[in-house]
């Protein structure tokens, strides 16, 4: 990337000819072929307005087509889901309103086993890592608690982390000198990082944000590990996890809310896509602080990247949009 380049006020707001938007009855988690595509994909969020009223989890394509029939939920709501695999097969795992997290094989859309109880609140974030070989799951949720699921054994691993003080909304996982390691963000405006081998938190919270934190992703810049956030005052900072200290000023574009936020690489570049509900995609380069615009319409509330797509969630839709492959 040439830094004397030209950057571009917007992108086109028209999605491919092949990805219409999604209608409401059609599917908001994926299946196996598309699982990456929005395994980061939340139904719902705590302090947001609620996006649906159904309760059933369903599968589609980057087609548009829907999968199958609807995995129905006996509980409440689901808030929040990712996918991963187990033994081979490609699951989804998700979190309800009623404090249940349930493991569902993507392939035949069948539940695995009975829910997983521990949370005394609503599950609203989840994310998937490997501990010492075993696939785990990491929750967070209203009550500000997170936990470890084993997923093979299907049970609780330890005693809640506790130190947030407010409902958590989002979380990632990644690895910090090679432990795994879990970064949340809550409605206390800060963001902690968790050893997940010692079940302790590392350092002090992470602040500077001035309001909830809503979104959580990690990537790399210049080969150290980091994590990028944002918040309901439409703010984006990224962290350095290595020291817990804020690298450089806020990233500013965003008018309103920072719902979500996906990394991927643009030309060797450390790139983040966030969404917002101010009806806008920024796609920024991490390394220079700028971002393009992608205009939605209608506000991003969550989103993930599958090859050359955008794939977003616009209040009741799902909508695919091509993104560039330079960011020049």
């Amino acid at each position: 990337m040439h830094a004397a380049t030209a950057w571009p006020d917007t992108l086109p707001s028209s999605t491919p000819p092949a990805a219409r938007p999604l209608t409401p009855t059609e599917s908001h988690t994926p299946d196996s072929t598309a699982e990456a595509a929005v395994r980061r994909t939340r139904t719902h969020r705590q302090a947001r307005p609620a996006r649906r009223s159904t309760s059933a989890v369903q599968t589609q394509a980057l087609t548009g087509k829907q999968l199958g029939q609807p995995l129905v939920e006996n509980s409440g709501a689901v808030y929040t889901v990712t996918c991963t695999r187990l033994d081979g097969q490609p699951i989804a795992v998700t979190g309800a309103w009623d404090g249940t997290v349930k493991i569902r094989d993507v392939a035949i859309r069948r539940h695995i086993g009975h829910a997983l109880t521990g949370h005394g609140n609503c599950v609203s974030a989840v994310a998937c890592t490997v501990l010492d070989g075993h696939p785990v799951a990491v929750t967070g949720a209203g009550d500000g608690t997170v936990l470890l699921w084993d997923l093979n054994a299907r049970r609780k691993l330890g005693q809640p982390l506790t130190g947030h003080t407010a409902a958590i909304n989002s979380v990632a996982c990644t690895e910090l000198d090679g432990q795994p390691i879990a970064i949340t963000g809550a409605n206390d405006n800060s963001i902690r990082i968790w050893n997940l081998t010692t079940h302790q938190q590392l350092g002090q919270p992470m602040t500077g944000h001035e309001a909830a934190v809503y979104a959580v992703a990690c990537t790399e810049l210049d080969g150290q590990p980091i994590a990028i956030t944002g918040a309901i005052d439409g703010s984006v900072r990224m962290w350095d996890l290595t020291t817990g200290q804020q690298l450089g000023q806020p990233l500013i574009g965003h008018t309103q809310a920072v719902y979500t936020i996906a990394c991927t690489t643009s030309d060797s570049c450390p790139t983040a896509v966030t969404g917002s509900s101010d009806a806008t995609v920024r796609i920024w380069d991490l390394k220079r602080g700028k971002s393009r615009l992608i205009r939605t319409g209608r506000g991003c509330q969550a989103l993930d990247i599958y090859a050359s797509y955008l794939v977003c969630g616009l209040d009741n839709d799902i909508a695919v949009f091509a993104i560039p492959t330079s960011l020049q």
